[in-house]
């Protein structure tokens, strides 16, 4: 099978629907939106695979606006866990830092406490006792890779891994049809363990930091 480029939505389900139609032998594939669905679980699934190894590699942050009275406050749709949260100040002042801590868990700092609750599928941060004046958080978080929509969007894996998208896709898709193809299975298998391999290094990188 030729090489074919993953760098965007419309490549991959190009890419996608030819591994399950060449095997299958006919167009098994009309439902866009089942091809994207499978898609975006895919990324997911190798972005997971790669934060296992490094996490830094979905890290970002944003700034969470306080405003007086109001004890509750959405946090980003792609928030899966908190790195660190600062105060933002201006100026050569040092920001004071507040250590990371796991969803649910309350800590404390300047006799601030902060703690994370889930509002549905809205995850919120709730600052106490209630601020009484505004302010701004600065929040470092891992998040999760954007859903692709528009055909030009470009996923949010490293370009020589994208491939693996197209076959984890295909997999997936493959199951849903009640037609698995081995051979997709296989090489899905395979590039997975590329991945794993090459970020395997910076996990042991990562832990010699964390350990002095």
């Amino acid at each position: 099978m030729a090489l074919i480029s993953c760098n965007t939505l419309e490549e991959l389900r190009a890419h996608t629907r030819l591994l399950i139609n060449e095997p299958v032998g006919k167009s098994a594939l009309d439902d866009t939106d089942d091809v994207d669905r499978c898609i975006n679980l895919a990324i997911r699934d190798i972005a997971r695979i790669i934060r296992s190894y490094d996490e830094r590699a979905y890290a970002t942050k944003g700034d969470i606006v306080l405003v007086s009275g109001t004890e509750f406050y959405d946090l980003p749709d792609d928030f899966i866990k908190i790195i660190l949260i600062q105060y933002k100040k201006t100026g050569s002042q040092e920001p004071d830092k507040v250590p990371a801590v796991d969803i649910l868990h309350k800590f404390d700092v300047d006799e601030i406490s902060y703690f994370l609750i889930s509002e549905g599928a809205q995850m919120q941060i709730g600052i106490t006792p209630i601020p009484t004046t505004a302010y701004t958080l600065q929040l470092f978080y891992y998040y999760i890779p954007p859903l692709l929509e528009a055909v030009e969007d470009v996923p949010d894996v490293p370009e020589d891994f994208r491939e693996a998208i197209a076959y984890g896709a295909a997999v997936k898709l493959g199951e849903s049809l009640n037609n698995p193809i081995p051979q997709i299975r296989d090489t899905y298998v395979a590039k997975v363990d590329d991945i794993r391999r090459h970020f395997a290094p910076l996990q042991l990188q990562n832990n010699r930091s964390v350990g002095g």
